[in-house]
């Protein structure tokens, strides 16, 4: 079948051959990633959170010991008649991505499936220790997109650029050819994806808290820091769509509720600062020891007001995918 022209077909293809919605194992992993490639001569489209693309995946390697997923875009040949041209715009020899897998969706849709990837944390520190092996030199770079960094790595004489998915987010979309899809819907794509999530984890926490009893001080707290953790993903989202307004300067696992609400405050009404100022005393209060009494009845509050913040945030990246820079 030809990728260009029948790419939704292969697409369908495949997800009937895997026959599982979620791959969370290597081995299956391994056995989408040869099918893709095999079916497509690896002409897919890649499409990241911030609206950046591929328009292919060369090979992948999977580092079994390690859970560690790479996908080569493209390695450049010096001998190529063209490479001093090309050498303009892309001065590395081998562009790929690296992430420590978490798991692949199959989405299936009225026209072809959707690929969503996602991965785990990843420290500065062990992206130097899995890519700077046998390198002369090495260095990693904020890309400003807050789940991803860039690391380049030279080789002999050869230059290794590679973007490292550093955050446990939906970050990557593989699409067919001729999919009709821009990058800005792979990018809402993803953020809906993310953000359901998070609401889906939030509705969960609020109708368990329907159950506990109002005397278990415990358990109540218990779903109050649940409920915390979760608002600590949504706000990561959102610093991600606040993409070059917003710099985390810490690892994702570092960033806290109350880092991450000063970081966003600003770019809101006073209304919803309001609504972060109420979010963030009550998770204080239900978090910590904090002497106060420990209603049932403000951690329902404070998971109402973090389901309606997240439902706002959603709206806001529906109607406006690209955020202003006033």
């Amino acid at each position: 079948m030809d990728p260009i022209k029948e790419g939704k077909e292969i697409f369908s293809s495949i997800a009937d051959k895997v026959k599982k919605e979620k791959i969370c194992d290597l081995d299956n992993l391994r056995f989408f990633f040869k099918e893709l490639l095999e079916s497509t001569g690896g002409l897919v489209v890649v499409d990241f959170l911030d609206a950046r693309g591929w328009d292919k995946i060369e090979r992948f390697n999977i580092d079994e010991e390690n859970g560690h997923l790479y996908l080569y875009w493209h390695e450049f040949s010096e001998s190529d008649k063209y490479r001093e041209i090309t050498k303009m715009a892309f001065p590395g020899n081998i562009y790929a991505l690296f992430m420590r897998f978490q798991s692949l969706e199959i989405v299936k849709t009225k026209h072809f499936p959707l690929i969503l990837v996602r991965g785990y944390t990843l420290s500065d520190k062990e992206i130097k220790t899995c890519l700077s092996q046998g390198a002369r030199e090495f260095q990693i770079k904020s890309d400003m997109s807050n789940f991803s960094k860039t690391a380049f790595c030279k080789k002999d004489d050869t230059w290794e650029v590679y973007t490292c998915l550093n955050t446990p987010l939906y970050s990557l979309l593989i699409l067919p050819k001729r999919s009709g899809l821009k990058s800005g819907d792979s990018k809402a794509i993803l953020f809906e994806a993310n953000l359901s999530e998070g609401l889906s984890r939030l509705e969960k926490a609020r109708k368990e808290l329907e159950k506990v009893n109002d005397k278990d001080i415990d358990l109540i707290c218990e779903k109050a820091n649940t409920v915390r953790r979760v608002l600590e993903y949504v706000l990561k989202i959102e610093c991600c769509y606040q993409f070059g307004k917003i710099e985390l300067k810490q690892n994702y696992s570092q960033l806290k509720l109350g880092n991450l609400i000063k970081l966003v405050k600003k770019y809101h009404d006073e209304p919803t600062k309001l609504m972060l100022n109420k979010i963030t005393t009550w998770a204080n209060e239900l978090s910590h020891d904090s002497g106060f009494p420990i209603e049932k009845e403000k951690a329902k509050a404070l998971c109402l007001l973090s389901i309606a913040y997240t439902r706002l945030l959603k709206l806001t990246i529906s109607n406006e995918p690209w955020p202003k820079f006033s």
